[in-house]
This record gives structure tokens, sequence and C-alpha cells, in this order.
């Protein structure tokens, strides 16, 4: 069984105007110790999947379909056992620690609050098992850190708190929303070889949130693409590295500076944005932005299909093996 299978989930906002859609259709599974990143531009629906997997979207949208934990549709759930597990048996690092963390808490409190709310461990231990997760995480003085309020801390010192709540009750699932961002480039290869020894210790799973490429390349199993609030291409993470399939996951890649001999290391933009939620148009989101659109790709938007073993695209000319066509 897989440890957790999101099935055909669609989250929705209302507007004076009705509602409006935001993610469509969106399945995908994470095996236990499988690190699975999903990827796309701001606006793509990224960090709203990752809210509706805890039942943490904001006021006034709402989410259908199936998210089962283990089994368990957790948008059956109520809100008592929702919060039985987050931060127990699902961790979640959030994208601000300075929104995450409560101003009124001292760090150390905010670290021992799941150790003793989950795991029932008295102050004393809990203090203990606290000061060993800041110094895991390589928080500087942790001893003394553990005493103070987050605006006394940077912005990084702040991250590395956030991610030692994520992670204290060694959760099966840990879902990870750009937990590097704030990071130095020495701190965010901590951090990410945290993550990596924690999903092969305990066996998490992890659903890893980034727009760097050069972290889902190391890290990642496989890669989901989004946009516009859809997935448009799923892949084993070395063949979509080496021959992305859909036209976006290619003008992604084409983006990052190149660095091999010779380069000029200038960057290969996609031109436009992604359309927003209550414009978007009749047929292939991308297809204003993509080099390669067909008239098909006006008239019908394309379903996520399988094109090779392993790997689908929501395409109707994906790029197999480097050519244009159908699969």
């Amino acid at each position: 069984m897989a440890l957790l299978q999101v099935q055909d989930i669609s989250i929705s906002i209302d507007r004076p105007e009705g509602k409006v859609g935001l993610v469509r259709d969106v399945s995908f599974d994470i095996q236990p110790g499988e690190i699975v990143g999903m990827l796309g531009e701001s606006g793509c629906g990224k960090s709203l999947t990752a809210l509706a997997i805890l039942g943490l979207l904001p006021e006034g949208m709402t989410a259908t379909g199936e998210i089962l934990f283990k089994g368990a549709n957790l948008l059956t759930l109520d809100e008592p056992s929702l919060c039985r597990l987050r931060g127990n048996r699902i961790g979640l690092i959030f994208q601000e620690p300075m929104t995450t963390l409560n101003p009124m808490m001292t760090i150390g409190d905010q670290v021992m609050e799941p150790l003793r709310l989950h795991r029932g461990l008295g102050r004393h231990d809990a203090r203990a098992e606290a000061l060993r997760l800041l110094e895991r995480i390589r928080l500087p003085s942790p001893r003394q850190k553990f005493d103070s309020y987050p605006h006394q801390l940077s912005g990084g010192q702040r991250q590395r708190v956030v991610i030692a709540m994520a992670i204290a009750c060694k959760p099966e699932l840990l879902i990870a929303d750009e937990p590097t961002t704030a990071l130095d480039t020495t701190m965010q290869m901590q951090i990410l070889d945290l993550l990596l020894d924690l999903t092969d210790e305990t066996d998490t799973g992890l659903l890893l949130i980034t727009h760097d490429l050069g972290v889902m390349a190391e890290m990642t199993d496989r890669i989901l693409v989004m946009y516009g609030g859809s997935i448009v291409e799923t892949s084993p993470t070395a063949d979509l590295i080496a021959s992305p399939a859909h036209p976006y996951s290619r003008g992604l890649l084409r983006a990052i500076p190149q660095r091999a001999p010779g380069s000029d290391g200038w960057l290969e933009p996609i031109p436009g944005t992604v359309p927003a939620p209550a414009a978007r148009p009749q047929g292939c989101l991308f297809r204003a932005r993509c080099p390669i659109a067909i008239a098909e790709c006006a008239a019908h938007r394309p379903e996520l299909r399988d094109i090779l073993p392993g790997r689908s695209a929501a395409c109707w000319v994906p790029i197999i093996h480097g050519r244009t066509g159908d699969a």
C-alpha cells in the first residue's frame, strides 16, 4: 500500500462571481522512503496541494477528491483527528518561518510542543530531546537560543527551528515546502542531508516542493511538474533531467544558467506568465507560451497520459527522445 495516495484533487475558492478553480484533478502517490519532487513556477498550485493534504487550506477554499494516508481519507477526518496526525505522523515544513512560529513562545517551547503533545514526554525529557534536535539541525549555540524568541533569530535560524519541529516526532510522511529558501549554500546542503538521513533511518516518505532543479536532481526519485493548477508531467528524476517530455518542463530546464566550458551563462527564459485562475483559457494552458503548439492545443486541454514506461505528460505533441510527436 502506498503511504500517500492523492486522487483527483481539485481545489476551488468562493468568489462573488462564483467558484474559481485553482487546482484541477491532481493525482499522485508516495511510497514509504520515497522522495517525490513537485516543480513549477509560483502560482502553479504546489503549496495549495500540500496544504490540502493536511486540511490547512485558507478560509473560502474547498478540496474535492480523495487524499488517502495509509488508506484513511484525510478529507473526511474531523479536526481533532487531523490534529493528531499533524506534527506527529505527518510533518510539514512551511515556506515562511516568521509566520509559522509563534512570536509569543520561546524557541525551546515550540520545539518541545509536539514532543509533549504527541509523544507524551515530560518537560525534562522533552527539553533534552529538543536540544538534541536543535544540535542536529546545526542551530548555533542551541542552549542559548533555547530560551530566545523568533524575532531574536535570523531568518535562516528560524527556518532550522521549523525543520526541527517538523521532524521531532519522526513522521511517516514529511512535506517540505521550499525548506532551504532562507539558508546559505552550506546550510542548504546540511539540511538536505538531514532530510535524506531521515528518509533512510525511518522510511519516511518526502514530498519536496522547490524551485531549485539542482536540489531536485540530487534529492528526488520522481518529479511532478505542475502548471496552471494541474500536473503536466510525471517522470523518474533522471529521465526528466535528461529528456523532459513536456515543453514546459523543457523550458524550466533551459532557464537554468549553463556552466559548461565556453558557455556565456545566459538564461533562456520562458516568455509570458502563468495565467490567473479566473482567466485560464480553453485548451492547453501552456499553449500561449509554447514554441511547438498546434491547432489541437487551442481546441482541447490535453489530459495526463502515459507516453513511456513510468512517464506521463499532458501534451498533444510530447517530446520523446528529443523528437516531438504522438506517444
